[in-house]
Order: C-alpha cells, then structure tokens, then sequence
C-alpha cells in the first residue's frame, strides 16, 4: 500500500491543521467570531430533532449510556481573509445554552441544540476536561470509552484529538492528554496493577494498517463470538509505561499516516486514525501482593480521527486523491447509515457490514462503549452546507443509547500459576494423608484387640444389670404401693380442709352482712350530722342578717343624734342672739332669758344621756352576735375536718355529739372491705 500513496508535503501542522512555511512561524492566536449586527432578533427555526437531554453526566462512568456530542468552531485563520472572499463567521455559539446558530442570510437562521458548544477561543485543556475526562475516568473502572473527531476537512479534527504540543505544551490534543490521564490514575492506585497495551492503526481506502508497522498488509477484522469484541489481526500491540515512549510511538504513526495537499487544506489526512488504548487493572492487597483473583477489569479506549468528508468542486481532488476521496466519503456515508438506522423507531437492520469503519465502530455507536463525539466546523458561508450537515450528524447521533457494562477478562498466565499452586497444595495433602492411612490401619488393629477385651467385660456387665433390673422392679412395687397409701392420707385430709374451709366461709359471710349492716347505720349518721351542719349554716346565715340589721339601726340612730346636734347647735346660735339683743333689756327679759336657757340645757341633756344608752345597747348587742358568729364558725370548720379526714382514709367519722340521741365517744366507724378481699 505504501506504493500507491501520493508524495506529500512535510506534514507540520499549525493551529488546526493550517500549513506552516517554517517551523519559526509565530502562532496566530485564534479571535472569536464575529456577530452579525441586527441578527439576535431574527427568529430561527430550530431544526432540533429532540431537546438536549438535561440529565447530569457523572464522570466517572455513570449508568447514562448516551452518545454525548459536542461542536467545536475554528476561527477564521489568516490566510483565508486574504483569499476568501467573504471570510465573515456566519456560525454564532451560545456557550451558556449548547446551541449553535447558522446563519444562512438576515432574515434566516438555524439553531442546533447540542451537549456542549466550544467558541473558537475554547482552550485544548477546557475541552478534554469538561467533555473527554469522564470518557476516561470510565475506561479506568472497566469500561469500554469512544472519543471521535467529525467534520469536513480543515476544520480542526487532528488539532482537537492528535496535536502532540511539542512546541506549546498548552496545544496538546485529546490523546496526549488522555494518556496523561490515564499513567497519573495508575502512579496514584495503590490497591492494583495495570498493564496498559497500544495499538495505532488507519483506515485507507477501504484497508486497515498498522501504523506501528507498514510493511504489514491489510489486516483482517474479526469479532469474539463469545464477548462481540471486534479484534483487527495482527495489530501491533505495544507495552506503554511513560509519556516518552508514548510520544516516540505517536510521532511513528503521525509519519506514517497518509496526509495530502488540497486546496482546503496542505496536511488533509486520507485516512481514518484509530488508536487503541486498552487498561487490565488486577487488584493488590496492602502488601503489593496480588490478590488471588484471576479476574481483571478491562477497559479499552478508542481515539477516532475521521478523515474529513470533502466536496471535489471544493477541494479540487484529481487522480488518486479522487479516489481517496471517494472511499472516505463512502465510509461516512455507511456510518451516517448506520446512526440512521440506530435512532429509527423500529429498524429492520443495521448495516454495519457495510464499510469497514462501520465495523471497527460498531461498540461505538449502539454497543456498550461511552461515546463523545466532537463535531468540527468551519465558521465561513462558502462551508456553510457541510457545516449543516456536520451539525446534523451530530443531533441525529445524540438519539443513540449505548448499553454501557464494565467487562472483565480472565487473566490465564494468574490462572494457570494459581492452578499450578493449587495442585501443588493437593500433592502435599494427598501424602499427608497417605501417612494418615498407615497410622490409622495400626491404630485399627490396636482397638481390634481392645474391642474383644471389651466384649467380654459386656457380657459380665449385661448379667449384672440383670441382676439390678429384677432388685429394680421390686423396689417400684414397694414405691408405688407407697404412694398409694399416701394418696389415700392426703385425699382425706383434703376432706377435712375442705369442710373446715365451708365453716370459715359461712361465718366470713354473716360477719360480712353484720359490717354491711353496720356501714348503713353510719351512713344514715353522717347523713343526720350532714343535715345538722346545713342548719348551723342556715343559722350563720340568720345572725348575719340580722347583723346586717342591726348596723343598719346603728345608722340611723348616728342620723338622728346628728340631727339632735345640729339642732341644739342652732338652739346655742338663738341663745346667743337673743342674750346680745337682751343685754340692755330689764329685768323681765333676764328672767325669761335663764328660764329659756335652763329649759334647752335640760333638754339637750336628756338628748345626750338617750344617746349614750342606745350607744350600750348597741355595742352590747354587736358583740354577743360576734361571739355567735365565731361560734358557728368554729363548729363548721371542725365539722368539715371531720368530713375532709374521714373521706380520705375511706371512713366515716367518729360523732361526739350528743344532741341527737346516739352514739356518743363510744360510736365507731369501721371500714369495710368488698366480699371479694373476704373470699
């Protein structure tokens, strides 16, 4: 095959793949596109097939099978501002929403909705760790991983997934990094044992090479029929331990791709780029020892770069390149068939058979790897076809689920070692046990000797225990007549109790009913001394009222003898008037005068001595209702006492009054239990 490949340029590649006159070019920086002014209003139509699914991917391999796609934008590079004539970015990317807008005129536009959307300013490191690293981080747990680059040709695929950064380490691809990943999870696992394998192959009109080894022909591609893995023939497969030997075997196979100069790009690869990346972990115990186990997890990693799909108008491909260009545009058709044919609601078949990238894709796409899929685009309007197109691919491949297992494999050189351990262990214990055999036979002659010695002392023994057998059964019949005999006694004896127990239950029951009798008896006494107490009340109620009456009599004798004041004090006022109009008056006058005023002075005598003796009386009568009062109040109280005292212990109380005719000091009441407690 390696006659029959075109002779190429160097294939020193520039920021996505742009071709570089010297190797002490500077690097462009990549601007983001521009927007076209007076667009955001412009109503799109969203050609979405479904919705982006809103599900959280877990990045460590999680049980979401779905393909994952993401878009990548390249910026517009220098040299086609000055070529093309209308080098305007008609792509916009909305990273904050994973929507991309094309942007076919003013007035139209369409807008894609994907897992992620990376402008052009997206750094390498940004966009392996936000959609690539969970791919690995699966492959690490035994998992099968897919990472793919899509797109026309130009726009950035081996940038993307094969840069090596041997100039700027921060330009480093998907693989390089992968791999990174991949050796500092097996420096950090203490508790297992990796081997990591590689293999790198390419696709070439329609043959699979190995590109660690072109000399070999085509190799042929098979599939387990037990595990459904598709194996390629003859592969190289080498140990991979650090990055500098990874780097030596990429850089083999970078040289030994097939690359060509088109008009769309100087380094166009023309051939699909496979590289195997396969992770066996054992588990270790604490002490670095492998764990018996024979099982190893299994994850292998696919790196895909596809060769960009190309319109020969566009690239201006003739003789072999035309040919090329026809088997990579043959094989993509396949695989857009079969992403077809997988998100069909009910397909009848799925033409795997129908391209050989189809088949080395076939765990990919509707197997049980974890795929991400980038798809690359060109930001100009004279791409803008492919780039829909491209976009397209994508939503249609976001439909697929994969059923995602872990897969183990047996590892048979640990088998067979732990094998060999085992049977030597059954050797050791089958000559142990040989030498058991010898020691037990003499053992058994030994107690085939002891075994007649104790035969002989059985039969001694067996005419003894006749002997004791017949004393035995006489002694039973001695016990058993025993019992009999004392059967007999007791029965009587329970006789005797039993009536004696009748008596006690009589004579309990009439001092029952005595006690019964009793408690009415004093029940109808604390009845009596119940009503006595409510007539003291009564009586208590009578004094206070009459009290009441007499306070009131009290005032309006106090009224009156203010009156009789105020009278006498009016009288005095006259006197006095009358003795300062009498003072030159005669004798007749001075004489009516003493008389008038001897007569008021006895007058307002007789007032005041009535006045003191209703003041006695009054007093007098207030303190004998006051000791009355006191009187009743103390009897209530020792009666509620009484009543209190006796209804907390559960008794009537006893009566010391002898003013109904009963019970005096001698009267007792007794608590009386229930017929129950005197059973």
């Amino acid at each position: 095959m390696s006659s029959s490949r075109p002779q190429s340029p160097p294939k020193s590649r520039g920021l996505f793949g742009t071709p570089r006159t010297g190797s002490a070019r500077p690097r462009t920086a990549a601007s983001p596109a521009a927007r076209v002014s007076g667009t955001s209003s412009v109503p799109s139509r969203v050609l979405s097939a479904r919705s982006a699914s809103k599900k959280e991917v877990d990045k460590s391999g999680g049980k979401d099978g779905r393909v994952r796609v993401a878009v990548r934008l390249r910026p517009v590079l220098p040299f086609e501002v000055a070529s093309v004539g209308d080098s305007a970015s008609v792509i916009e990317v909305e990273s904050e929403v994973n929507r991309v807008v094309v942007k076919r005129d003013h007035w139209d536009s369409d807008a894609y909705q994907l897992d992620s959307a990376y402008p052009p300013s997206t750094s390498q490191r940004r966009l392996y760790e936000e959609f690539c690293a969970p791919v690995v981080d699966s492959v690490l747990k035994g998992y099968n991983g897919t990472v793919m680059a899509y797109g026309q040709t130009g726009t950035g695929k081996t940038y993307t997934l094969g840069n090596l950064g041997t100039g700027d380490s921060s330009q480093r691809g998907i693989v390089v990094r992968a791999m990174e990943h991949i050796l500092g999870a097996v420096r950090d696992d203490v508790h297992g044992q990796y081997k990591l394998t590689l293999s790198y192959l390419q696709l070439y009109m329609e043959a699979v090479l190995d590109l660690l080894e072109p000399e070999k022909d085509g190799l042929a591609i098979t599939e387990d029929p037990t595990t459904g893995e598709v194996i390629c023939n003859g592969a190289k497969v080498i140990d991979v331990n650090n990055m500098e030997g990874l780097l030596r075997i990429l850089k083999i196979g970078e040289d030994n791709r097939v690359v060509a100069n088109q008009k769309l790009n100087a380094t166009s690869s023309r051939s699909h780029s496979l590289l195997i990346i396969t992770v066996r972990r054992l588990p270790k115990d604490s002490k670095n020892s492998l764990i018996q186990s024979v099982t190893a997890l299994k994850g292998k990693l696919l790196l895909v770069d596809l060769a960009g799909s190309e319109r020969i108008s566009k690239s201006g491909s003739e003789g072999h390149m035309l040919e090329e260009a026809k088997f990579i545009n043959l094989s993509l058709t396949a695989l857009g068939k079969c992403i077809y044919a997988l998100t069909d609601v009910n397909p009848a078949h799925i033409p795997y058979r129908d391209s050989k990238l189809t088949r080395l894709l076939k765990d990919s796409f509707g197997g049980s790897a974890r795929t991400s899929l980038i798809v690359n685009i060109s930001p100009l309007r004279a791409h803008i076809s492919e780039t829909s197109s491209a976009l397209q691919f994508g939503q249609r491949a976001l439909k697929i689920e994969n059923n995602t297992r872990i897969r183990e494999e047996v590892d048979l050189k640990l088998l067979t070692h732990k094998l060999q351990v085992e049977m030597d262990k059954l050797h050791v214990e089958n000559e142990r046990a040989n030498e058991e055999v010898v020691a037990a036979a003499k053992e058994l002659s030994t107690e085939q000797a002891i075994r007649g010695d104790l035969e002989a002392a059985l039969a001694l023994t067996e005419q003894k225990l006749l002997q004791e057998k017949g004393q035995t059964e006489r002694v039973q019949m001695q016990y058993r007549q025993l019992m009999t005999d004392q059967e007999l006694k007791l029965r009587g004896e329970m006789d005797v109790a039993r009536s004696s127990a009748d008596a006690q239950k009589h004579m309990m029951e009439g001092r029952l009913r005595e006690m019964e009798a009793q408690t009415k008896a004093m029940e109808q006494d604390y009845y009596k001394e119940k009503q006595a107490a409510l007539t003291a009340g009564n009586k208590l109620a009578e004094y206070t009222n009459k009290l009441e009456t007499d306070t009131a009599q009290h005032r309006t004798l106090q009224q009156k003898l203010d009156g009789v004041t105020q009278q006498l004090a009016m009288k005095e006022s006259l006197v006095a008037q009358l003795e300062a109009s009498m003072t030159a008056s005669s004798e007749q006058k001075e004489h009516m005068h003493a008389t008038f005023l001897q007569e008021a002075r006895q007058e307002s005598k007789m007032l005041e001595k009535e006045l003191v003796e209703v003041k006695d009386l009054h007093e007098k009568e207030m303190e004998a209702s006051a000791q009355r009062i006191k009187a009743l109040q103390a009897e209530n109280a020792q009666m509620a006492f009484k009543v209190e005292e006796s209804a907390s212990r559960g008794v009537l109380p006893e009566e010391n009054d002898d003013r109904n005719g009963k019970g005096g000091a001698n009267s007792k009441f007794w608590k009386v239990n229930s017929k129950k407690e005197i059973k």
